[in-house]
């Protein structure tokens, strides 16, 4: 996989010596420089994103945007989470970033993750039978399942502060909370982060990242530093789309058994039907897309 970090022109230097690094561990890493001024106008932006990934030939990027682009407002300028997939696809993910240095610490800690092993899922989600089959399909492969119906609000909360690896949600959700567990509202769960960042957050569910409102769960739970990687969508989705591209994930998270999050989301464009292509595109990237994402024997 070719993976692109796209940055600003400005920070050419100190990261052409970092992607040096990176590529004695994981080769295959290369910069991709936006002259700074047009960051600040998103459409010019996007078109030469799209245009050096293609000239490129990127597989996957991080995107690197500045600060002022984390905001609810600016959601729909984002770089969306596929592109160009009808001849070869890039998946994008953002990173949040106005100096080098913020960056930087990012990817040096991607360079002292132990690929070796896949980190534990944990699964949660609303106590209705769709959801909760999805959770029973996850744990059978063998994920840590906390069924809705044997936790108190109370008790997800303290669990997932002491979680580790990656968090997985099914059910309803909206711009200020998920409605598992009795409702986990935003300050709620911004009250349990873990003490380390998990490796990935996903939240199979629609409108955690509306872009209608002041502020929204998913961009604050991503901005917290409580994971590495987040997949989040400001959309409506189906429940039964969802449950289609859970599955078809769950599948490609096996096989490799140890799979990043970026792997994950080729894999299902480049084999899977358009129907689970066209569910992905509602979603969004935050962070690192090489964490990993294999589900694993944790039982």
């Amino acid at each position: 996989m070719n993976k692109a970090i796209v940055i600003p022109e400005s920070w050419s230097l100190p990261a052409g010596f970092l992607v040096a690094r990176l590529n004695k561990f994981q080769p295959r890493f290369f910069t991709i420089s936006i002259p700074d001024v047009l960051y600040l106008d998103s459409e010019t932006f996007l078109n030469r994103l799209y245009a050096a990934v293609d000239q490129h030939a990127a597989n996957s990027t991080l995107v690197v945007l500045p600060h002022s682009w984390a905001e609810v407002n600016k959601i729909q300028d984002w770089p969306p989470i596929l592109c160009n997939e009808k001849f070869r696809p890039v998946v994008n993910s953002i990173f949040f970033a106005d100096e080098w240095k913020e960056l930087e610490d990012t990817l040096l800690d991607f360079l002292c993750y132990k690929t070796e092993a896949s980190p534990k899922t944990h699964l949660t989600c609303q106590y209705q039978q769709p959801y909760t089959n999805m959770l029973n399909l996850w744990s059978e492969a063998g994920a840590e399942d906390f069924h809705p119906g044997d936790f108190y609000k109370s008790e997800i909360l303290s669990a997932i502060s002491t979680m580790t690896g990656n968090w997985v949600y099914w059910g309803h959700g909206e711009a200020n909370l998920l409605r598992g567990y009795g409702h986990l509202g935003k300050e709620e769960l911004l009250a349990h982060i873990p003490k380390k960042p998990l490796n990935a957050t996903l939240w199979f569910t629609c409108s955690t990242l509306d872009y209608y409102g002041s502020e929204n769960i998913a961009l604050s739970w991503y901005r917290s530093g409580a994971t590495k990687c987040l997949l989040a969508s400001p959309n409506k989705i189906n429940t039964e789309a969802n449950q289609i591209l859970s599955a078809a994930w769950l599948a490609a998270s096996k096989d490799p058994p140890i799979a990043s999050i970026a792997g994950i989301v080729l894999k299902l464009i480049k084999e899977e039907s358009r129907e689970i292509t066209d569910v992905i595109r509602n979603y969004y990237l935050l962070g690192n897309p090489w964490v990993l994402a294999g589900i694993g024997n944790q039982k």
